[in-house]
């Protein structure tokens, strides 16, 4: 299988991480914007979780002004002036990738689109290459070794995809871009004909030079007239979108594309710096190779007992001699973890199906309140038990506001000294996802057993009520 070689557009990414943040800025103790170093090398660092590549190579664009800016003074021209706070970040960008031994690969005077295609040319044969970036123009370079990779969208183009797309093959891109134009870039295209049109011509003929050696075949006469009048346009606009696979770069030997993950790890002082302390935990999570924790599940034919080599044991109390001893043992603790299970995570439409607890590291407690079939504690008297037993004690739980709207129609209500992991997580860690099993896997590289894996999916899921006891606990 040939190995891939994934080509960066790291000014693409810098922009999407800024603007990603434009409304709600990332600011560190200091009052820097870390928006575009959180967001940029969070990218990156999906990118090496997802695709674990071997080879890799980035690019951004230089300040300096392009050849294109020499062929017209328009170009980009309607682009507002970059932002000094992002300015800012850009080099704190360059030096972390720079310590992790992604050397920057750029030549002043052109783009980094344009060092992309020249890598991508160059090294086509040897490795089937991957750009990422989110810019339609690379759509001209996608061929049977060339693919672009949506970081955001998560989309693959190849060759159909294109086609699909824009109703045009990736040979035609630059002249579709001549005709209808890119408003971004500031590129005129041909005024009054848009990607359908552009998209028809080039089915009828092919390309930009052939429209033109045909130009009086062309029946619809508004169209005709629009291509005349405009012919320099739609070749100034030609030669702005061609991206050039010729840069004359210094391009260094395939050895020197090699990533190495454990080099992340020259990255942590940039990112201590800018105080960007999730960052450094999904890096040094990339760079070690965790053992997961083990799992044991609890069934009728394993009983965890008292076995000290097990590393958590969960007991199933489904009886008064069982709720008795947790009564023992919940009086004799000061912080409780308490998570309710139901029958619909819609609050207001969920009955009370069970109540787990936790009071230490080693052992967990499941209650059945109101499982069909099983052996179950009386609700009301448990509940109103479980709360004048926890009512000065320290409750921890995840999403506790679901809880609290569960249990409140037994009259506990969740006011008081609780924590709840969920809130802290998102005020630690703003950006990222906060569901339990997101958390765990983050905190401590544990990966929980799905919730589908006990009530199954689709029309094959059953309610909570309706699982076995012992599997629920």
């Amino acid at each position: 299988m040939t190995e891939k070689l994934f080509l960066i557009d790291g000014t693409a990414l810098v922009y999407r991480a800024f603007f990603a943040f434009i409304r709600n800025p990332l600011y560190n103790s200091k009052g820097q914007n870390t928006g575009a170093i959180f967001g940029t090398i969070n990218s990156f660092l999906k990118i090496i979780e997802d695709f674990k590549p071997k080879h890799i190579a980035i690019s951004f664009d230089r300040r300096e002004k392009t050849f294109r800016h020499k062929i017209t003074e328009t170009y980009k021209a309607n682009r507002p002036p970059t932002p000094d706070e992002l300015h800012q970040q850009i080099e704190p960008i360059k030096n972390f990738f720079n310590a992790i031994g992604l050397k920057e690969i750029s030549k002043a005077g052109y783009e980094a689109d344009d060092v992309l295609a020249t890598l991508a040319t160059k090294y086509k044969n040897r490795f089937e290459i991957v750009i990422i970036s989110g810019d339609k123009d690379f759509s001209q370079l996608v061929e049977d070794k060339i693919t672009l990779y949506d970081l955001q969208k998560k989309i693959t183009s190849n060759r159909k995809k294109i086609i699909e797309k824009y109703g045009i093959s990736p040979k035609q891109f630059i002249d579709y871009l001549a005709i209808c134009g890119d408003s971004a870039d500031n590129i005129p295209g041909v005024k009054g004909i848009g990607p359908k049109g552009a998209e028809k011509l080039l089915n009828t003929y092919d390309s930009l030079d052939c429209i033109y050696e045909n130009i009086e075949n062309i029946s619809n006469e508004s169209i005709r007239k629009k291509l005349i009048e405009q012919k320099e346009g739609a070749y100034l606009s030609q030669k702005l979108v061609t991206i050039i696979k010729d840069v004359p770069i210094e391009i260094a030997d395939e050895e020197d594309f090699i990533f190495e993950k454990n080099k992340l790890q020259n990255g942590i002082k940039i990112l201590k710096d800018f105080e960007l302390n999730s960052i450094i935990k999904k890096l040094q999570k990339l760079i070690n190779q965790y053992q997961p924790v083990e799992i044991f599940m609890v069934n009728q034919e394993f009983d965890f007992g008292d076995n000290d080599d097990k590393l958590f044991q969960t007991v199933l109390v489904d009886s008064e001699i069982e709720f008795q001893k947790l009564v023992k043992k919940l009086n004799e603790t000061k912080v409780v973890a308490l998570n309710t299970k139901t029958t619909s995570i819609n609050p207001h439409l969920a009955e009370l199906v069970g109540i787990s607890l936790c009071c230490d590291e080693k052992t967990a407690y499941y209650l059945p309140l109101k499982h069909q079939m099983a052996e179950n504690l009386e609700t009301e008297k448990t509940v109103q038990t479980l709360k004048k037993l926890l009512e000065n004690k320290l409750i921890i739980g995840h999403n506790l506001k679901y809880d609290y709207l569960i249990l409140q129609n037994s009259d506990w209500k969740l006011e008081e000294n609780i924590f709840d992991t969920m809130l802290a997580h998102y005020l630690l860690y703003p950006t990222s996802r906060h569901s339990l099993t997101e958390c765990v896997l983050y905190e401590f590289q544990h990966k929980m057993i799905p919730i589908s894996e006990v009530i199954g999916k689709g029309k094959k899921q059953i309610t909570f009520d309706l699982v076995p006891t012992m599997q629920a606990a």
